[in-house]
């Protein structure tokens, strides 16, 4: 008990002696001087590590003059009430201030050009800002949720403010302008604060996002000559407005409030039908409610743009014809559109975004242009669309647009390329032709597609992705080509009905579960290049009764053949290194089938070892009577390290199975 007390001694004294001399070093960034943390002169840059131990602390700091730079986070949960910036100090990183409730004044100097997304996040006792006439660019909701802001002044050098900037100050109740009056923020304040009838004056040339998107405004006037209206720029709220003719770019949503705000929807210039705008080559949306637009909708000629979301859940609409100008589609553009049934595109479209006609039920009739370019998901829930995907100037296939199709799928000449989930869990279809001329099959190609009973790949293909075939359970036979080098991980991986396979000469590997779960694969040939079995390859190959092993090989891995019962073993040469658990027979496999067992032992030693602790140490019970009630646990550690013993032999003696 002595020497014991004493190493505690010694670690406490040791433990101590390491805290006073981090406490005591000249190399650390700042010195507590009584109430006060000085950071010291020379420093240039303040970093989130160099006041780790400040947080959640109510310290006053002192910044020196030779500050040049407040890194990222680096007062972050640093309990402040003020703070002074030097005047070298140039930018202010992201979040440097964030999640200090208790700041009330900052002092920022001349010369402060940047201040960093969140750099103010939650300041919510911060009352006033003055932003120094130096200040270019303020980040992403730096100010957000300063409640208690009520005074700002915006320098005329602004030439930058992020999203959400001063979101949820609703104090100040001001309508902000910047970049020397060309740029309009939008509202600051309460939502209900905010004036009916809003002019933005000449000169504004961009309106930014969520300008007034949380603003009670009925009518806003826009200026001839501005050009941009940010995303979701104005409220549903917004009863009237205009669309200036030198407007040339609308984002997503600004314009929502269309269908949204009013039974009738937004008056906009006084007009109903398509929103036209950018010299008459943009298409916006429908002004007016759901109820308004035709069934059948023509786009007019010279439109080469429709933006997203322009006729996202319009009910009524059955049909679209667009004109020959077209050229792109943009997000969700006619999503969830219910009872679209027809769409006319013309060869001119070169670009569909994605979700752009995605839950339309009904839609059966498309023609998509093959030099297209399309995103996945553009036609997902299309349940009754049937056509063959075909992009890239008819060089790539993305799969069919229903996973219900139960028809054969017949790949069209040309194409290279068959994407990557291509055809997943297109379970009802009954077979695929793929075209000579093939190079690639992605990965997840044809994951389960358990309808197809056989394939044959070209010749032409060199590479074929991971878990390519996988969960194709109904798959009996399958031809692989002359010049595929990689079987990849899982691509064969549960398929049960799989008889028979050649894999060609040129294959140099097989990754794992390449095969697992084959379970009717009765033999298999490996081709001589291969040196390695990995991990899983055949595993669960209940049927496999015979390998022909390659002239190469010099490792089988792990559970390479794992629950293969019926596999001769007798002929693998005595030159391969064979894992210890290879087949699934060794002490780990055992270990793992018994890991209950095996746990609930181990708590029974732990606890005997305890009590024989508690009666020797705390009770001091004699050695003998210790020994006699705890003898059970000793045995149990015995048992323990028996069964190592046997796991460290089988690891450290090299084995191998041969004839």
């Amino acid at each position: 008990m002595r020497i014991y007390k004493s190493f505690i001694t010694f670690f406490l004294l040791f433990c101590f002696s390491c805290v006073c001399q981090t406490m005591n070093a000249d190399d650390g960034v700042y010195v507590v001087e009584g109430d006060k943390v000085i950071v010291r002169e020379g420093v240039t840059e303040i970093n989130k590590e160099d006041l780790e131990d400040l947080r959640f602390k109510n310290v006053n700091i002192q910044l020196p003059l030779s500050l040049k730079k407040i890194g990222n986070d680096a007062f972050c949960y640093v309990k402040i009430k003020s703070i002074s910036i030097p005047k070298g100090v140039t930018s202010i990183g992201d979040g440097a201030f964030q999640h200090n409730p208790a700041l009330e004044k900052v002092h920022l100097p001349k010369g402060l050009t940047t201040i960093g997304k969140n750099a103010f996040y939650g300041c919510d006792s911060l009352s006033t800002i003055n932003l120094p006439e130096s200040i270019s660019e303020i980040g992403d909701s730096a100010f957000y949720g300063c409640r208690g802001l009520e005074f700002i002044t915006i320098p005329s050098s602004l030439h930058s403010v992020g999203t959400n900037s001063f979101h949820g100050c609703e104090k100040i109740n001001k309508l902000v302008y910047y970049d020397n009056g060309r740029r309009c923020y939008g509202w600051i304040g309460h939502e209900d604060s905010c004036p009916k009838d809003i002019v933005i004056p000449p000169g504004v040339i961009a309106i930014d996002e969520y300008a007034f998107f949380d603003a009670n405004v009925d009518h806003i006037s826009l200026p001839e000559g501005l050009k941009y209206i940010g995303k979701y720029a104005f409220s549903y709220q917004l009863k009237r407005t205009n669309i200036p003719n030198s407007v040339d770019f609308i984002g997503d949503g600004a314009l929502n409030c269309c269908r949204y705000s009013q039974p009738e929807g937004t008056k906009i210039d006084g007009k109903s039908g398509l929103l036209i705008y950018a010299n008459g080559t943009k298409c916006y949306n429908w002004i007016g409610n759901n109820d308004s637009c035709p069934s059948t909708l023509v786009i007019p000629e010279g439109i080469t743009a429709i933006n997203g979301q322009s006729f996202f859940r319009f009910y009524k609409l059955e049909e679209v014809i667009f004109p020959r100008s077209l050229k792109q589609i943009g997000v969700n553009a006619f999503a969830q559109c219910k009872n679209l049934k027809k769409v006319v595109l013309p060869n001119s479209v070169e670009k569909i975004e994605k979700f752009a006609f995605s839950y339309c039920d009904v839609l059966k009739d498309i023609d998509i242009p093959q030099n297209c370019e399309y995103s996945e998901g553009t036609f997902a829930g299309c349940d009754s669309l049937n056509v063959l995907l075909i992009t890239d100037h008819g060089t790539v296939c993305r799969g069919w647009s229903s996973k219900h199709y139960d028809g054969l799928v017949v790949i069209p000449q040309g194409v290279k390329t068959i994407d990557s989930k291509a055809f997943e869990d297109c379970y009802k279809i009954k077979g695929v032709v793929l075209p000579d001329g093939l190079d690639s099959i992605g990965s997840m190609a044809f994951k389960g597609c358990s309808g197809i009973e056989e394939i044959y790949i070209p010749n032409s293909v060199r590479f074929v992705g991971y878990s390519a075939f996988e969960s194709c359970t109904y798959l009996k036979k399958v031809h692989l080509p002359e010049h595929l080098t990689e079987i990849l991980s899982g691509m064969f991986l549960y398929c049960r009905s799989l008889e028979s396979v050649v894999i060609p000469d040129s294959v140099v590997r097989i990754g794992e579960s390449a095969f697992s779960h084959c379970s009717r694969l009765k033999s298999v040939a490996i081709p001589n290049q291969v040196a390695c079995i990995d991990r899983f390859v055949f595993s669960n190959c209940t049927s496999l009764e015979y390998v022909k092993w390659p002239s190469a090989l010099s490792d089988i891995s792990e559970y390479a053949f794992e629950n293969c019962p019926k596999l001769n073993k007798d002929d693998i040469p005595s030159s391969v290194y064979v894992d210890w658990d290879a087949f699934g027979e060794g002490t780990a496999t055992y270990l793992s089938k018994h890991s209950g067992e095996i746990n609930f032992v181990i708590i029974i030693i732990i606890l005997y070892f305890a009590l024989f602790c508690y009666l020797k140490m705390v009770k001091s019970y004699s050695l003998k009577k210790a020994i006699a009630i705890s003898l059970a646990g000793f045995i149990g550690i015995a048992l323990v390290c028996f069964l190592l013993l046997i796991a460290f032999i089988e690891i450290m003696i090299p084995h191998g199975f041969h004839g």
